[in-house]
């Protein structure tokens, strides 16, 4: 099961996510944790432009 991220991001919006989430992954050397850390700031973006 996967839940719902913070910052109220929809369920159909878990395919743009995880896209985003590898492409920060794989082009970027950041830590899993500033992964977490620019993930939920795009996600608050994302829920409230």
């Amino acid at each position: 099961m996967v839940a719902d991220p913070p910052g109220g991001l929809k369920v159909r919006h878990w395919r743009q996510y995880f896209a985003v989430v590898k492409e920060v992954a794989t082009t970027s050397a950041m830590t899993p944790q500033a992964v977490d850390v620019w993930l939920y700031r795009y996600d608050k973006h994302t829920a409230n432009p």
